[in-house]
C-alpha cells in the first residue's frame, strides 16, 4: 500500500490530466470555389447619407455595393467575360435603417430602400436614391441640432447564397444633423474681374446654395441682389445693380455627402447649388471706392434655419471693392465708336489719321509727311494764333515773330 503522500500526489495528477484542453482539429471553412468549378458570390455595402435632413423631409443616401464573389476556375457558362456566373447575384436592395446610436444594434429603426438590380461577379456599383425620414420624432431621437446615425444593410432576405454574411451591414453609423424644417440660403461665390474701377462694364455671374432640409419653393420665389454699398450691409442709399429671381432651389438633405463644404469647391455643381448669369452692368462713377455685394433674399419673403433666434442677416456676402481709378486707365468694357476706314495702326496721340488727298493740318501725320510750308504754318497758327507764315527770308519770319512778341504784356516777377 502506498504511503498517503504518494497517493495524494496521484490524485492531483488525475486532476491535472482532466483539465487539459482538448487537441483542436483542423478547421473546415466553407470555400467560394470547388473543384468542380462552382463559386459563391460575397456581397458587401457601404453607404453615404446626406449630412443634414429633417423629420418629415426626404434623405438622399449613396450606396456602395461589392461583389467580391468571383469564378477562379473555369465555368461551362462562365468561360467569355460578361458571361453568367455562379458568383452573380440578381435583383436585390439595400435598406437604410435610422438610430440614435453611433453603433448599430437594437433600436435601429428602417427608413427605406434602395433598389440593386444586378451584382455581378467582381463588380463594384455605386446608386443613388432617396428615402424619407420618420414624420415625427421617434423615442429616444434628438430632436433639432441633435445627430441621428445612418446604416446600410444588403440582402436582408437572405435570398443570396453569401459566403459571409458578417460584411452584410454597416456597423459604425454615419451622422446626420437634424435640422427644421426650413431652406437656409447662402451666396458661395461672385465671379467679377479682379481689378475694377468706377465706370467699368462688367457680367457679373453669381452662386446660390442652399444648405436646408428642404426646397425654397415650399415659401414661393426669392430675390437675390447684387448691391453697390459704401460698407459691408444692405441698407438705404445702396444702388441695385442686378436683381435675380429663384423660383426653386432643392436643399441640401438632397446631396449624399459626409461633410458641409462651403464656397465654390467642387468640380460637379451639386443640385441644390444655382448658378445665376447676370447682364452687362455699368458700375457708378462716384464715389471713387466701393464694394459689390450679394444680398439673398433682401426683402426677408422666406424663414431660414439661420434666422432662428437670430432674425435676419442684410451683410452682403461674398463682397469685392472696386476702386480706387488707376491714372491713365479708361473704364473697362464700355464699347468706344467704329474708327474711321481709313485709320490704320498705330493710333496717333493727337487725333486720328485722315484719308489720303484730305490733309488736317492738325494731326501729327500730316505735318511730317506734308510739305515745310505746312509745318510751320501749322506750328503758327498753335503756338501763335492768328499768325500765318508765308514762304520768304529768313529775316521776314524774324521781324513777324518779334512783332508778335511786342503784342503781349510783360511778365510779372
Amino acid at each position: 500500500m502506498l504511503p498517503m503522500d504518494a497517493r495524494r500526489r496521484r490524485v492531483r495528477v488525475r486532476r491535472r490530466l482532466d483539465r487539459a484542453a482538448p487537441e483542436r482539429l483542423e478547421g473546415r471553412e466553407l470555400l467560394t470555389s470547388t473543384p468542380l468549378g462552382y463559386s459563391l458570390p460575397d456581397l458587401t455595402v457601404s453607404g453615404t447619407p446626406a449630412p443634414v435632413a429633417a423629420y418629415g423631409g426626404p434623405l438622399a443616401v449613396s450606396v456602395d455595393v461589392r461583389n467580391l464573389g468571383a469564378s477562379s476556375l473555369i465555368e461551362p457558362l462562365a468561360i467569355m467575360p460578361g458571361m453568367p456566373s455562379s458568383a452573380d447575384v440578381g435583383p436585390t436592395r439595400v435598406d437604410v435603417y435610422l438610430s440614435p446610436r453611433s453603433h448599430f444594434g437594437p433600436g435601429a429603426v428602417k427608413i427605406g430602400s434602395v433598389a440593386v438590380p444586378s451584382a455581378p461577379q467582381n463588380s463594384f456599383q455605386q446608386i443613388e436614391g432617396v428615402v424619407n425620414m420618420p414624420q415625427t420624432r421617434l423615442r429616444r431621437f434628438p430632436g433639432s441640432g441633435g445627430t441621428v446615425y445612418a446604416y446600410f444593410k444588403i440582402d436582408t432576405a437572405r435570398l443570396t447564397q453569401d459566403t459571409n454574411r458578417a460584411n452584410n451591414v454597416t456597423r459604425v453609423g454615419v451622422p446626420i444633423l437634424v435640422a427644421a424644417p426650413l431652406p437656409d440660403l447662402q451666396a458661395t461665390a461672385l465671379d467679377l474681374p479682379p481689378v475694377m474701377q468706377a465706370g467699368d462694364a462688367i457680367q457679373p455671374w453669381i452662386k446660390v446654395a442652399n444648405y436646408g432640409t428642404v426646397d425654397t419653393a415650399t415659401q414661393g420665389p426669392l430675390v437675390v441682389d447684387l448691391v453697390a454699398s459704401t460698407d459691408t450691409a444692405f441698407g438705404p442709399g445702396d444702388i441695385v445693380l442686378a436683381q435675380f429671381s429663384l423660383d426653386s432651389l432643392p436643399p441640401l438633405s438632397l446631396v449624399p455627402t459626409q461633410g458641409i463644404v462651403l464656397g465654390d469647391v467642387n468640380v460637379d455643381t451639386p443640385v441644390n447649388v444655382a448658378t445665376l448669369q447676370g447682364p452687362v452692368v455699368v458700375l457708378p462713377q462716384m464715389p471713387g471706392v466701393y464694394n459689390i455685394g450679394v444680398i439673398v433674399d433682401p426683402f426677408n419673403s422666406i424663414r431660414e434655419i439661420r434666422e432662428i433666434g437670430r432674425g435676419p442677416n442684410t451683410n452682403l456676402s461674398p463682397v469685392q471693392q472696386v476702386g480706387p481709378s488707376i491714372p491713365g486707365l479708361p473704364p473697362a468694357g464700355i464699347l468706344v465708336p467704329t474708327p474711321p476706314a481709313g485709320n490704320v495702326f498705330p493710333y496717333p496721340a493727337l487725333g486720328p489719321i485722315d484719308t489720303v488727298g484730305n490733309p488736317d493740318p492738325n494731326t501729327i501725320t500730316d505735318l511730317i509727311t506734308g510739305p515745310r510750308d505746312v509745318l510751320l504754318n501749322a506750328l503758327s497758327q498753335r503756338f501763335f494764333p492768328g499768325q500765318t507764315h508765308a514762304p520768304g527770308s529768313v529775316a521776314a519770319r524774324r521781324a513777324a515773330l518779334q512783332a508778335t512778341h511786342a503784342h503781349r504784356p510783360p511778365r510779372r516777377g
